[in-house]
């Protein structure tokens, strides 16, 4: 993670139906799509970049991130509104390096994956994320809004996760956290029934093996929560000390883990009622 100023004034903002992020120039040269907070107590810029630190030590494929300082000038009249003020922009922004080549995965077009092709994903990383979406309890990855971009052209298509602005049930991690359903994961999509529906031997040694590897990424993330922690951005305004105590008494907690397991176990009979 690096901090970086904006170097020219904002050309781009992507109409989304969510965050409406903005692509900045840095300081380093390179394009970062960058949230900002709709009001005071937003707790996107924390979720995105809980959810980046974790998402590494899990070892998922996420974009590069910054911290961003988007100065005044360069964020145009003709860019405010809908929930962006100059006041969004008193804090830095978390960014997302811009990935060149990259391609979003569109769950309702994904039936045309041909067979060939279909063998090329690495279902070990698709299921990895959708593990670790249950965990942080991310419902924005789903069916209808994956949040996954590949790279076509690599023999072995990867899935990047992108975009953890919604974990903890959509809201902060003070609030009421509670398991993620079915219809919210990415089990429920067109995709995973592709990739994860047939009863064969390969499939149920991939669930174990990534069913056996929640404890041991959990237990490597509460290793270096405290760095993580450390390292968010004074400006935010976080108490770090409230901030570790809540994680580590509810994300690392033993009834967690079990629950955790537990969903991920409901979601694959779910998917695949014949294993």
């Amino acid at each position: 993670m690096i901090f970086l100023d904006s170097i020219e004034e904002v050309s781009k903002r992507y109409e989304t139906a969510g965050s409406r992020p903005l692509r900045v120039l840095a300081s380093d040269l390179e394009y970062y799509i960058c949230k900002y907070p709709f009001h005071p107590n937003d707790p996107k810029l924390l979720n995105e970049y809980l959810g980046f630190h974790f998402a590494r030590l899990w070892d998922i494929k996420v974009p590069d991130l910054g911290i961003v300082k988007l100065k005044r000038e360069h964020l145009p009249l003709e860019t405010l509104g809908m929930q962006l003020s100059y006041q969004s922009i008193v804090k830095p922004l978390v960014g997302l390096k811009q990935i060149p080549d990259a391609i979003e995965i569109i769950d309702s077009i994904s039936g045309g994956i041909s067979k060939t092709d279909l063998k090329k994903y690495n279902r070990k990383d698709f299921l990895a994320i959708a593990l670790f979406d249950i965990w942080l309890s991310n419902e924005d990855r789903n069916c209808g809004n994956m949040n996954l971009l590949v790279n076509m052209s690599n023999d072995v298509i990867s899935p990047i996760a992108i975009d953890h602005e919604k974990i903890f049930n959509s809201g902060s991690l003070f609030g009421q956290i509670s398991s993620l359903t079915y219809q919210d994961s990415l089990f429920y999509s067109n995709l995973f029934h592709m990739l994860f529906r047939s009863r064969n031997r390969k499939n149920l040694i991939l669930f174990d093996e990534i069913g056996a590897s929640l404890q041991n990424k959990s237990s490597i993330c509460h290793d270096n929560l405290g760095s993580i922690v450390e390292g968010i951005p004074e400006e935010w305004g976080y108490e770090k000390d409230e901030i570790y105590d809540k994680l580590s008494g509810w994300l690392f907690s033993p009834s967690w883990i079990s629950e955790v397991e537990r969903t991920y176990r409901e979601f694959i009979s779910l998917m695949t009622p014949n294993i």
